[in-house]
């Protein structure tokens, strides 16, 4: 992180000159500061989704885990976060931090790797899973031997798209804190895998 010093020069009428200068300096730093953690990323505000009317909707195209990690940190609460492209390769879990609660569209694409889990809801955040798209194909998808979809110890959503481990070992969603099922599909393929592996609570209205 860099660091910014001002100084004022002496003379009293290039004081208030040099506020000026430093005002709208440090309101140019704000605004950058602002905008940076969303590179990669689309904002507009939107008027038409069900699940949250109104909200602000984040388009994330950047291709790589770690730039999804940093738009997640940049949400604002009630945001959605709609994936434009598949997102494979994944190494490290894309952790949902204490306190957030938005909306990931997965819009039919894909999120894939080999992580110990793709996600990772933290204790105080929530996080809800859709699928926006027509054909239904956006999917979670972890590959390691032993990897999850998701590790939840919050609370997680899922009313679309289709979590899956295949990994021998793989669960697709480890719960230990509230899920909450209304469509979508969660499974596991590997031979000592778990859809589900609840040590929470569990709520199922819907999906398989």
């Amino acid at each position: 992180m860099c660091r910014v010093e001002i100084k004022f020069v002496q003379e009293d009428s290039k004081v208030k000159k040099s506020k000026k200068f430093v005002l709208a300096g440090l309101v140019l730093v704000a605004i950058t500061m602002v905008l940076l953690p969303l590179a990669g990323c689309k904002t507009e505000v939107d008027t038409s989704s069900p699940q949250q009317p109104g909200g602000k909707v984040i388009e994330y195209s950047g291709g790589t885990f770690t730039g999804l990690q940093e738009a997640v940190k940049a949400l604002e609460s009630g945001a959605i976060l709609k994936l434009t492209a598949d997102l494979t390769g994944v190494t490290e879990s894309i952790s949902i931090p204490a306190g957030k609660d938005f909306t990931l569209d997965l819009k039919g694409h894909t999120i894939s790797g080999t992580a110990d889990s793709i996600l990772e809801v933290q204790e105080s955040a929530k996080l809800t899973i859709i699928d926006s798209s027509s054909g239904k194909k956006g999917a979670i998808t972890a590959t390691g031997e032993g990897g999850d979809g998701v590790n939840n110890y919050g609370t997680l959503e899922v009313s679309g798209g289709t979590i899956t481990a295949t990994g021998e070992y793989g669960t697709g969603v480890d719960n230990y804190g509230t899920l909450e099922v209304s469509g979508g599909t969660i499974t596991a393929t590997g031979e000592y895998g778990y859809g589900v592996d609840n040590y929470g609570t569990l709520e199922v209205s819907g999906g398989t």
